[in-house]
Formats: C-alpha cells, sequence, structure tokens
C-alpha cells in the first residue's frame, strides 16, 4: 500500500497499532525504507506491532545504491536477511520465504 512513501510504513502502522489496539498491526519494510523512517523508531509506544525490515544492504526503489550499516535497531524490529549476494537486480523473497521466517520469530518469542 505504500510503495515509494519514503520511510512512512512504520509511522502508519504506529498510527493503526494505537487506534486499533485489540489487533496485532504487522508492518513489512524494505531497509532502505527503514533507514529513511528511521525517526519512527522512536516514536513506537505500542506492543500490538510486530515491524520486519526486508534488509538486502541496497536502495531498491532509486537505483541499488549501497546502504550504510544501521546504527541503532529497536529490540523490537526483527531483520529479514535478503541472502541474494551482490548481483545487479537483488531478486526481493518470495511470500513463502517471508511467511516462514515471520513465523519463527512469532513462535520464538
Amino acid at each position: 500500500y505504500l510503495l515509494h512513501a519514503m520511510g512512512e510504513a512504520l509511522s502508519v502502522g504506529i498510527g493503526l497499532a494505537t487506534a486499533m489496539p485489540d489487533l496485532t498491526i504487522v508492518v513489512v519494510d524494505g531497509d532502505g525504507n527503514a533507514m529513511m523512517g528511521a525517526a519512527s523508531f522512536n516514536m513506537n509506544v505500542v506492543s500490538n506491532l510486530k515491524y520486519y525490515i526486508l534488509a538486502n544492504g541496497v536502495y531498491e526503489t532509486t537505483g541499488l545504491q549501497e546502504l550504510p550499516h544501521f546504527q541503532y535497531m529497536p529490540e523490537w524490529c526483527r531483520i529479514i536477511l535478503i541472502e541474494e549476494g551482490k548481483r545487479e537486480t537483488p531478486l526481493p523473497p518470495r511470500p513463502l520465504d517471508i511467511w516462514r521466517v515471520t513465523q519463527r520469530w512469532l513462535l520464538n518469542k
């Protein structure tokens, strides 16, 4: 829903989680967008939000520029590494692979 929103997915997720405390809100974001929206890391005070970052190490949308490493990562963020190596055009993860990783995180909580 927020493709090309430049880092706003977490902010929207926090708003939804705050407005609907009886639901679990899941936000799946790319590492480039997460880095652009990192100011929202300090806004999350809701317990019903799950935040996953798909990390391939590049800004996918803007031309595959390499990302710096995150200097700060809250414990409630979960990284899903996408191990495709350094290719000219990294493949996105398959939905089933994302599902398996998120289920492992939920079950190991």
